[in-house]
């Protein structure tokens, strides 16, 4: 009879069978799955399964036996990752070694493993904001498993090859003239996914259990028919046909989330006695930082700062439960399009976000993902969304010391060059070198100027929808269209502080908040469509409304509300008349 001891592998306890070979003749497995209408919604659940060196084996009596193949994740990236099909072998005819490996059993009454697939080249927004959801949804869906104190005994396995086998990968693909860009799985999402299972996750080619047998009592394997992305969870049919998540998935999904990571859940957006306003900015290296943020601020306090504290922050070196709690205490958080929209789900109650669109090809694709998360967390936290969007490509600035270099830009024309600096035009340079400006230009390597009037305007609109949802008329503004404080006078320029590393507070969260400015034309909220605008060049004019929730209010505080209300549209259209009476001419470098 085996000796079986306790001992502590990857961090995860197991069972290990001491000096014993695997006796298979004992094991067969089996399988069930939910069918969905499409063969992309099937979830499996695979019993006795064999995991080693990197690949699961399915052990049959006969090798004939049909194992239907699953879908690893929504997001369609190659046949290889998108997809999951054990091998089947026969206890007669095993790979070699297997037989022979020391065997780790997880075959305890609550040992379960989930194996999927998340592209790690995605930043903390797709993370966060994308796959974690995704994640929590299906586990709830197909294993009961909805909230963080019910981990015990789960493990999650992750599909993408490890970064040994990727650097193999890459200097393969090197060496034939292509390139590879690596699928890294970053610490954030190790502690984000910490919340739904016994420990972090690991790879399915874990360097650790190399020349190892993992038996898995039950594995987990599919997607479902909900998931939460901006471009795949929303009914297209030809991307898989998912759907997004349920208000009650995605509440539980905030809910597991605040348990694990310690806000308060229920916490409503910060109004007495001040405002809490979070200015989000990024690092210069980053792209899509706020040149001017000085000025900004500036603008920003002599409009708000009776009113509200005013803090800018940058996200760099804050962990998951640091973001959280930070974005949980602010009323309105504005942020540039990127990672930050990881942390929506994080807001309070009634809180309010803006979203800065640095360049005018991403004013579609940008507020398409700002929109979507409005619409899924509506009916949960009931936040509101405005856009900010620069529409004039002179005021977005390519990181000219980077691109300027790049064999890329090198090759372009002078024509070409003049139509992405002034225009921030990508179309007329054609495949495959739109798809390379778009990204690699303008967004990852490009900041902006950002006009104050421009983001005083979205901001009035969030000031005003806070303010409606607790059934508060908006306080008086004085002659220049500053607020007031509480007894009709400026309380100075109110509290401002600013963080790139935290300051004894959660430090800033990793965030951007995207808000839309296409409410008018936009599709019913349900069927906002998979818009692949990344070639926009910028020719669409949005202009956004402000979407309210109106509380119970006295005849009087309607009057109040009414009458500042007309009072903002006066200023918001001399303002707009103003904008339109003088222009900016951008001069070109000699690096034409």
């Amino acid at each position: 009879m085996p000796l079986l001891k306790t001992s502590i592998f990857c961090s995860l306890v197991m069972i290990v069978i001491v000096g014993a070979e695997l006796d298979v003749r004992s094991l067969s497995s089996t399988h069930s799955c939910a069918e969905g209408a499409r063969e992309e919604h099937r979830v499996c659940i695979f019993n006795d399964v064999l995991l080693f060196d990197g690949r699961l084996y399915y052990v049959a009596s006969k090798k004939k036996v049909q194992v239907p193949r699953v879908r690893l994740s929504y997001l369609p990236v190659s046949e290889e990752l998108d997809w999951f099909q054990p091998t089947v072998v026969t206890p007669g005819r095993l790979p070699p070694g297997l037989g022979q490996a020391e065997v780790v059993a997880l075959t305890g009454p609550r040992d379960e493993a989930y194996l999927w697939s998340t592209p790690g080249g995605f930043n903390y927004g797709h993370q966060l904001g994308e796959f974690v959801p995704s994640l929590h949804a299906t586990l709830c869906t197909h294993l009961g498993r909805c909230t963080a104190d019910n981990t015990s005994g789960l493990r999650l396995f992750q599909y993408t090859p490890p970064p040994e086998e990727q650097a193999k990968a890459q200097a393969a693909a090197a060496a034939a003239g292509k390139a590879i860009t690596p699928m890294r799985l970053s610490p954030l999402l190790d502690e984000a996914t910490a919340c739904f299972a016994e420990a972090p996750q690991r790879y399915l080619a874990d360097a650790t259990l190399k020349g190892k047998v993992l038996v898995l009592r039950r594995l987990l394997v599919g997607v479902g028919r909900e998931c939460r992305a901006r471009m795949f969870c929303n009914g297209g049919p030809n991307l898989g046909g998912f759907q997004p998540l349920s208000p009650q998935l995605f509440a539980g999904y905030r809910s597991r989330m605040a348990a694990c990571l310690g806000f308060p859940a229920a916490a409503a957006a910060p109004m007495q006695p001040r405002l809490k306003i979070m200015m989000v900015d990024r690092r210069y290296s980053s792209g899509r930082s706020i040149l001017n943020i000085g000025e900004v601020m500036e603008a920003v306090k002599r409009r708000y700062g009776g009113i509200a504290d005013i803090t800018l922050r940058y996200m760099d070196g804050l962990s998951v439960r640091a973001q959280a709690a930070l974005w949980n205490q602010q009323s309105i958080a504005v942020l540039v399009h990127g990672a930050a929209l990881g942390n929506w789900a994080f807001l309070p109650h009634g809180a309010a976000a803006v979203q800065v669109v640095t360049r005018p090809a991403g004013v579609v694709h940008d507020n398409e993902f700002a929109l979507q998360l409005e619409r899924d967390l509506l009916g949960v936290t009931n936040l509101s969304y405005f856009a900010a969007n620069n529409e004039d490509a002179h005021y977005t600035h390519l990181k000219s010391e980077v691109v300027f270099k790049q064999p890329e830009w090198q090759s372009l024309k002078p024509k070409q060059k003049i139509a992405v600096l002034e225009r921030g035009n990508c179309k007329v340079l054609g495949d495959p070198l739109k798809g390379h400006c778009l990204m690699w230009w303008l967004l990852k390597n490009g900041n902006v100027v950002l006009r104050p009037e421009l983001l005083i305007d979205a901001l009035d609109r969030a000031v005003e929808a806070v303010f409606a949802k607790r059934g508060l008329p908006l306080p008086p503004q004085d002659a220049e269209g500053a607020f007031l404080g509480r007894h009709g006078s400026e309380a100075g320029s109110g509290s401002s502080s600013s963080s790139r590393m935290g300051d004894g507070l959660p430090g800033p969260a990793t965030g951007l908040a995207f808000q839309t400015e296409e409410r008018n034309n936009r599709a019913s909220s349900s069927q906002i469509g998979i818009r692949e605008q990344h070639d926009n060049d910028g020719s669409s004019s949005s202009r956004g409304r402000v979407q309210t929730v109106q509380g119970p209010q006295s005849k009087h505080s309607q009057q109040l509300v009414a009458s500042a209300g007309l009072l903002l549209v006066a200023l918001l259209t001399l303002r707009r008349l103003q904008k339109h009476s003088h222009g900016q001419k951008r001069t070109l470098t000699a690096h034409l």
